[in-house]
């Protein structure tokens, strides 16, 4: 058995933000050429999770203490996260598989929770160009160098034009994210596939944030999540004309073992794309878990946790996973004062969660951060929670294990909690691809950098 591990990083709403409501409608642009015909309905309730100075931090993993080794010299890691700018190890030890990626296969990932939990085929290690500071890469105080807009990999011209590069990307590989904190900017942006002279897609840059169901704009940020696959290289830029282009940016990028059969975008063949486009855009609007075999059972029980104690479900044994799993703390009451412990948000951070499989304890973090709802009852819903006015917080992130599952409710607080608690589980053959759930949670600051380290190969999920 390997001991690979799937990390999963999830910012986690802490004390003073609620999640925010994303994915917008396509709206009608006059004059504006669009290259995809998106006609779904738009995704109105996938919610963005924001912190501040608490962070909750999501690991998936069969060990990630094995070893005392770093991340960056394990082969194989994965970052599936479109914010941090890591590259995680070699990956020429896997072979790349004979389907070929492309638009539809990774619209189709989106939306797959069992792949989530496993060592992805193909392999890929995921990377970021961005806007940021320059000067930040030197390290120490100039880490915190704050001049992050208007920086490029260079500038080019291209008949007559002044175009900045954004990222020159070589594949195979695919875009999976561009952000940008100017998302009204009106210049044209061009996407050069595979070396060619002549851009595939060109178009404003604020029309990249009304692509249809795949994009959105939050606050003052423009968000595009759709997939732009490319077989050997990938340049992006922006024109600038008149003066120097100001730019905020983002572009997640994943990129595929040598030899991967990857089909670049093209736009003349986005008819073709509308089937699984649809099928995509109705699992994001209304999700849920993946389909659990033949076999399963719902599990429900009540638990009361006195001030001080621990209390625990009966231990899970076998090879399965939980493909679902909710809980809600009775009782919780709102009130003028802020330390009430029977108030929703001191309720549900003083009962902290405790989950262990095969032995090993992989979840620490109070039960109202596992779910992205702090402080206390926050209803939102994206592909991985919901939590309800009601206070139920339902997980779909499957959680597999090879023998045995425990879970226990420690109590931090000063009077006694009851929790009523739902799971849905399954039988599930383990193998060498799955790993472990694990979440992890403190506190942030400028002297706790950095907030996540491992020695395991593994993958990162940022939740945004």
């Amino acid at each position: 058995m390997c001991s690979s591990d799937l990390v999963s990083l999830i910012p986690l709403l802490s004390l003073y933000c609620v999640p925010l409501l994303g994915l917008w409608q396509l709206w009608y642009i006059p004059g504006r050429k669009i290259p995809l015909k998106l006609k779904n309905p738009a995704i109105k309730r996938l919610r963005i999770a924001m912190f501040l100075p608490v962070l909750c931090v999501i690991l998936i993993g069969s060990s990630v203490r094995r070893s005392g080794q770093s991340p960056f010299h394990r082969p194989g890691s994965r970052v599936a996260t479109n914010a941090l700018p890591i590259e995680l190890g070699a990956v020429e030890r896997f072979s790349p598989p004979a389907e070929a990626v492309n638009v539809e296969s990774l619209l189709k990932e989106m939306v797959d929770l069992e792949n989530l939990a496993r060592r992805p085929e193909p392999f890929f290690k995921e990377a970021m160009a961005s806007s940021t500071s320059r000067e930040s890469r030197k390290g120490g105080q100039a880490w915190f160098d704050n001049n992050d807009a208007g920086n490029y990999e260079r500038t080019e011209t291209d008949n007559g034009r002044t175009e900045c590069v954004l990222a020159d990307l070589k594949g195979p590989g695919t875009i999976t994210r561009f952000w940008s904190a100017n998302p009204t900017m009106t210049n044209v942006v061009r996407f050069y596939f595979d070396g060619e002279a002549r851009p595939r897609l060109e178009l404003p840059l604020d029309a990249l944030f009304f692509f249809g169901e795949f994009s959105y704009v939050s606050g003052t940020g423009g968000n595009l999540y759709y997939p732009f696959p490319y077989a050997s290289g990938l340049k992006i830029t922006v024109e600038q004309k008149d003066k120097p282009v100001q730019l905020y940016y983002e572009i997640g990028y994943g990129t595929y073992v040598a030899g991967t059969n990857v089909e670049t975008f093209d736009p003349s063949r986005a008819q073709s794309s509308e089937a699984v486009q649809a099928e995509v855009a109705k699992a994001l609007t209304s999700p849920r878990p993946a389909p659990a075999p033949s076999g399963s059972e719902r599990l429900s029980y009540h638990l009361t946790v006195k001030p001080g104690e621990t209390a625990g479900l009966p231990e899970i044994n076998g090879g399965k996973a939980i493909y679902e799993w909710s809980a809600r703390i009775l009782g919780t009451h709102e009130s003028q004062r802020w330390d009430d412990p029977q108030r929703a948000h001191n309720a549900y951070r003083f009962l902290v969660l405790e989950i262990s499989f095969d032995g090993e304890k992989s979840i620490s973090v109070p039960l109202g951060d596992f779910f992205g709802s702090g402080p206390g009852i926050n209803p939102y819903e994206n592909l991985f929670f919901t939590v309800d006015k009601s206070g139920t917080m339902t997980s779909r992130l499957l959680m597999p294990f090879k023998t045995s599952m425990r879970l226990r409710l420690i109590n931090a607080g000063k009077i006694p909690y009851t929790v009523e608690l739902s799971l849905l589980a399954a039988p599930h053959a383990w193998s060498d691809r799955d790993y472990h759930l694990r979440a992890q949670w403190g506190t942030l600051t400028r002297q706790t950098w950095p907030f996540f380290d491992t020695p395991a190969m593994g993958c990162l999920l940022l939740d945004r």
